[in-house]
């Protein structure tokens, strides 16, 4: 602190530290005053440590000695800032005092600024997570999808290798139309334009299904489904013309429109998950 342009004499300490040092004489001369009486005092049968009683008592002694060293020390250190602090006049007191608030203002301002910034960061970092999860979830969206598109393709390839017929309904046909695939003793049934997996329709012995013959079997779920009026489009393989004359029977006696065409014994026609669509 400056001590420029006094105004005002210092403030004296002199009877605050007289009173210290007259203490400090007061507490001495009681400590001498027992030590002596100690001394001088006769020892007693009972007493049989007295040299060690001494030992103690100048332990005391100095102990206590430093104690009121200590003490002084403190007495003129606080003098010493009380009368810097008196050295000062109200308006330097004031400057100074200004200055300190003012400091203060800027330290709290700064942590201030310092808060917001932290929380900013945070929120972008928030941010950061967000879009790093968003990418990851895009990616993984992106691995399924080339995932998929390797499947559609390894089964394109393998249709094609296989020579699969595709077969689709004219443009503007209002009819739902089904592709029937006819072999020895079964007959294979999926929707054209449609993914879905194939039904069959399988001829049984007297003890599986009551005797009934795939066509039987075909004809009853059409009338049940009531899909009497849906075009049917079927396929005849070699093996399969003895079928073929009873489901042309049954589907004339439902009055179903029908066209057909043959394939051969091994030529690919229904996919065993997607059916009759491509």
């Amino acid at each position: 602190m400056s001590r420029r342009n006094r105004q005002q004499p210092p403030i004296s300490l002199f009877a605050f530290q007289d009173i210290i040092t007259s203490l400090s004489g007061v507490i001495i001369f009681m400590v001498m005053t027992l030590t002596l009486e100690l001394i001088n005092r006769p020892p007693t049968p009972e007493s049989s440590t007295s040299s060690e009683t001494v030992a103690r008592l100048d332990e005391i002694i100095a102990t206590t000695t430093n104690d009121v060293e200590s003490l002084r020390k403190s007495v003129e250190a606080a003098a010493d800032r009380i009368g810097e602090a008196a050295a000062l006049s109200p308006s330097e007191s004031q400057t100074e005092i200004g200055d300190i608030e003012r400091q203060t203002i800027a330290v709290k301002e700064e942590t201030q600024a310092l808060e917001s910034e932290r929380r900013t960061l945070a929120e972008r970092g928030k941010e950061l997570q967000r879009e790093q999860d968003d990418k990851r979830d895009a990616r993984d969206e992106l691995a399924e999808l080339r995932e998929e598109e390797t499947s559609r393709a390894e089964e394109l390839a393998q249709e094609r290798a296989n020579n699969r017929i595709i077969y689709s309904l004219p443009k503007g046909f209002q009819k739902d139309g089904w592709l029937i695939v006819v072999d020895d003793r079964s007959l294979s049934v999926a929707p054209l334009g449609a993914e879905a997996e194939p039904k069959s329709f399988v001829s049984s012995s007297v003890t599986m299904q009551d005797g009934r013959s795939a066509t039987e079997q075909f004809s009853q779920w059409v009338r049940d489904s009531k899909m009497e009026s849906d075009y049917f489009f079927v396929l005849v393989r070699p093996n399969g013309i003895s079928t073929f004359d009873a489901l042309e029977n049954g589907l004339r006696s439902m009055g179903c429109s029908f066209g057909f065409d043959l394939c051969g014994q091994d030529q690919t026609v229904m996919h065993p998950k997607l059916g009759a669509s491509e």
